[in-house]
């Protein structure tokens, strides 16, 4: 049941790029997302590829076609927009423009390399994509093969975390040192990976499950009501979020959800599908809203956030559709499946 959960994430980010109501909630989304990841694929590469040298080949096949081609369709889009309105489009976000140099293109078109502060973006979320690859490919070379290689890889990202923040402890240094490099992602990836190993200790009944989850995200989401301290916010409510996050990772992977409703699957499946093109898609789409709108719509408001996100989900429709469903039948050939077997569907892992 992680496709809800991968949904109100994404949404944090838009809430966060396009509204500002709750301007850490994105934020703290990215390393839940993190975590997530860091589960997933742990998951998959013992239960369905190995880390032997054909299933890591399977593995990292199978990554690119879900990250890269949904990529490659928003990418034009949002060149278009930022062609035709570089003005609009720097108004929904600072690093949203046309890359400079060939070298911006090539990080914007590989996304390896597009870590933050790439000013020149064009797909304002590829920093956290930069990272997710990165840590694909090290976790398929052992990284999260055994208890052991994930109790150091968290402990070393644990002491970064520390030494960054005794070393940087200002609010502009700790979003920098502690959010955006890919030493600072590790914390989330090894505590994700970590929970395949605890998964077993913990089974809570659905419902806790479930409450579980929905507090971690209004916490989530709702954390500037409770901080008015911008510096508060960075720290107590970043470790809270991610703490929370974890709790919801741990609590869901303990839920069999093929004793669940058809419907909730159903539609935990449907909002799972949506989540990945709305967080490609949303700031080009805000940027062409405000296009479209003539000055009538302003960016950061509550109307230009519905607008804005009502766009996003047709255009996530549309893209699940055209493209990441129809890759589905060569996605399950990677993965070694055999499409009508019904593994292809199973709710974790569909990888």
């Amino acid at each position: 049941m992680f496709g809800i959960l991968r949904y109100l994430l994404a949404l944090m980010v838009v809430q966060t790029h396009l509204w500002k109501a709750a301007p850490w909630a994105g934020n703290y989304a990215v390393f839940t997302f993190f975590v997530l990841s860091g589960y997933l694929m742990t998951l998959v590469l013992h239960e369905r590829y190995s880390f032997g040298p054909a299933g890591v080949m399977r593995f990292l096949a199978n990554r690119a076609l879900r990250i890269y081609p949904p990529y490659w369709i928003v990418l034009p889009l949002a060149a278009y927009a930022a062609y035709h309105a570089p003005h609009l489009a720097s108004a929904v976000h600072r690093h949203y423009a046309l890359p400079a140099t060939d070298v911006l293109w090539l990080k914007n078109i590989l996304i390896i390399g597009a870590d933050h502060p790439t000013k020149s973006t064009l797909v304002i979320p590829a920093w956290s994509l930069h990272i997710e690859l990165v840590f694909y490919g090290l976790m398929a070379l052992g990284l999260s093969r055994n208890r052991a290689t994930v109790f150091l890889w968290f402990a070393a990202g644990l002491a970064y975390t520390v030494y960054m923040a005794m070393l940087h402890p200002t609010e502009y240094q700790f979003w920098y040192y502690r959010y955006f490099p890919l030493q600072a992602g590790s914390l989330a990836f090894s505590a994700g990976a970590a929970v395949y190993y605890l998964r077993g200790r913990v089974s809570l009944p659905p419902g806790i499950a479930f409450a579980v989850t929905a507090f971690a995200a209004a916490f989530m989401s709702g954390a500037g009501v409770i901080w008015s301290d911008a510096d508060a916010l960075y720290l107590q409510g970043f470790y809270i979020s991610l703490s929370l996050g974890f709790l919801a990772v741990l609590a869901l992977a303990g839920v069999d959800a093929s004793s669940l409703p058809g419907p909730l699957r159903s539609i935990d499946r449907l909002l799972g599908d949506l989540s990945y093109p709305i967080f490609l898609c949303h700031v080009p789409v805000g940027a062409l809203v405000l296009w479209a709108h003539g000055g009538g719509v302003f960016p950061n408001t509550a109307l230009f956030f519905i607008i804005s996100l009502a766009v996003s989900h047709l255009f996530a429709w549309a893209l699940h559709a055209a493209v990441e469903r129809p890759l589905g039948r060569l996605r399950d050939s990677v993965r070694g499946n055999r499409v009508d077997s019904g593994e292809a569907s199973h709710p974790v892992l569909n990888d």
